[in-house]
């Protein structure tokens, strides 16, 4: 099981993530076939969301196992739906306070090329907090998402349209 250090140490994917998605809008590039093959099938497009997730870590993990590579893409791609299934409220302050991780370990990298341990070790301890706020508000975001859903379609709720279909994005 990935302890809960390892799972905080996983949000800054979740901005590759968010971004490699986002080049949705460039799909217009592909065939007239491919696109037909994307277009309603959910299913097809959360694998494709796995196998980004995937080639993305056997690039920045390369000393890693194949087995530990494919646990840490099942628990970003969990991480990743909590942040989709979220409001748009939430969604925008995950996504900043990810920008805001991102550029926090950009520094920590460079006090460690620089060698100045002090800025570094406050550094780390920022980051270890901001991911720490960063996962419970993902965690609360969705819990609150969900029941926002269910008061909107009462026994017309589901979870796999949650997840998986079209019915639950209007909110």
């Amino acid at each position: 099981m990935l302890q809960l250090n390892e799972l905080i140490n996983l949000t800054p994917l979740l901005l590759i993530v968010n971004i490699s998605i986002l080049t949705n809008f460039v799909g217009e590039t592909l065939g007239n076939k491919m696109r037909q093959l994307f277009k309603n099938n959910m299913i097809l497009k959360h694998l494709i969301v796995l196998l980004v997730i995937y080639t993305s870590l056997t690039v920045l993990e390369k000393d890693k196992t194949p087995t530990y590579r494919f646990k840490q893409c099942v628990y970003i791609w969990i991480l990743y739906l909590l942040l989709t299934k979220n409001t748009l409220r939430m969604t925008s302050i995950l996504v900043l306070l990810m920008i805001g991780l991102y550029i926090l370990e950009d520094y920590i990298l460079h006090s460690q090329k620089t060698n100045n341990k002090v800025i570094e070790e406050k550094l780390k301890k920022y980051s270890i907090f901001l991911k720490y706020v960063i996962l419970i508000l993902l965690v609360l975001g969705h819990i609150w998402y969900i029941i926002k859903q269910q008061s909107c379609y009462g026994d017309n709720f589901n979870y796999y349209d949650l997840y998986f279909g079209y019915k639950n994005e209007n909110i």
